[in-house]
């Protein structure tokens, strides 16, 4: 019996210690005490718990200096701030990608003067270098933009460039009586002045005549090799080395056909401005440079964006540059050593030149959202 009641006392005892616990809860969440305060103060700067609307989107945050850590918003960073970080953040995988990209060429087996193999065949990489500026910002990007190449005839448009502005201001002054400033001035093609490569002159009939203007445009037009031959020899390189270096370009200075990436972009950056100024010969150039008849680098690439180019093609040289009139108007340098000019070289400069465009489009987007 004594048992039984020990029992029955241990089990009042279990259900009151319950019925306690449970009280206390409840008289809690009520709000009867509140719970003990969590210290906020660290080391660094006091901190709050992000809500869903404060965690940086990983896609639009902008990188900021030491001195300020905070995220700075889409909505109060400066637009030229903004475009340049999302091409910065762009680049990065473009230039990665590039590297492992890029077609490799094979070098043949070298051999001595009784035919024994010296040196065996073997693959190497051609060199590859880029260069990409907004022209609303002012954001550039680049890769290898300093390595220096032979520029085939990349260099051509620069040169047109200069030769129609002294003409043009020679029209101004009043000194077209220079029989060179005179565009309508007539060259015959002689057999003497016959150049290999590209150009429709070369196939025309010896006594066929041209205007000056007409050298300028085929220049361009039809990078022909005849053409631009005659030109140098009427205008000469003294006025386009000090025009170059007027500008901060010094390699084609002291070799016309040898020029960098950066160089390139800066000549191309002349020719925007002066399609810019609406001149009679400025309207000449755009329409000749947006009708060249080798467009099967960056304005395809582009396309149907309208496509402003000089393409350059040698031994050792493959090139592209031109500008792009997107709604937000970019100039693009592409210099290679992919001399082959094959598919798989045009292909791969197709991709390098569609990944540029769309960091160029979404870098744009991202701020216009």
């Amino acid at each position: 019996m004594r048992n039984k009641n020990l029992k029955i006392i241990f089990v009042i005892l279990a259900v009151l210690t319950v019925v306690a616990i449970i009280s206390v809860i409840v008289y809690l969440s009520l709000g009867g005490r509140s719970a003990p305060a969590i210290s906020t103060e660290t080391n660094e700067t006091d901190f709050t718990v992000p809500t869903e609307s404060s965690v940086p989107d990983t896609e639009t945050d902008i990188p900021t200096t030491e001195e300020n850590s905070e995220n700075i918003s889409l909505d109060t960073a400066p637009y030229e701030s903004v475009v340049a970080a999302r091409l910065d953040g762009a680049s990065k995988e473009i230039i990665n990608w590039l590297k492992e990209a890029v077609p490799l060429y094979e070098k043949e087996a070298e051999t001595d003067s009784e035919g024994v193999e010296i040196a065996p065949r073997e693959s190497f990489c051609p060199e590859v270098a880029f260069f990409y500026k907004d022209l609303t910002t002012g954001a550039s990007v680049s890769y290898n933009s300093d390595r220096v190449f032979y520029t085939a005839s990349a260099i051509k448009a620069p040169y047109v460039l200069w030769v129609l502005k002294e003409i043009e201001k020679a029209e101004n002054e009043g000194g077209a009586e220079d029989s060179k400033f005179d565009v309508n001035n007539v060259f015959v093609y002689t057999e003497d002045k016959f150049k290999e490569g590209s150009g429709v002159i070369r196939k025309s009939d010896f006594g066929t005549e041209y205007t000056y203007l007409d050298l300028l445009r085929l220049s361009i037009t039809h990078s022909d090799n005849v053409a631009f031959a005659e030109i140098r020899n009427i205008y000469g390189r003294a006025g386009f080395n000090a025009f170059s270096e007027d500008i901060g370009i010094t390699n084609p200075a002291k070799s016309l056909y040898r020029a960098n990436a950066a160089e390139l972009a800066a000549y191309l950056e002349e020719i925007y401005k002066y399609f810019d100024s609406g001149s009679k010969y400025a309207e000449m150039l755009k329409s000749w440079m947006l009708s060249t008849n080798h467009r099967i680098m960056i304005p395809w690439a582009v396309s149907p964006t309208p496509v402003a180019n000089k393409y350059g093609w040698d031994l050792d040289a493959y090139h592209d540059t031109a500008v792009v009139f997107d709604e937000y108007p970019y100039l693009l340098v592409v210099m290679t050593e992919l001399d082959i000019g094959g598919r798989n070289d045009n292909t791969f400069i197709r991709e390098l030149v569609g990944k540029i465009n769309d960091a160029h489009t979404q870098a744009h987007m991202m701020t216009d959202n």
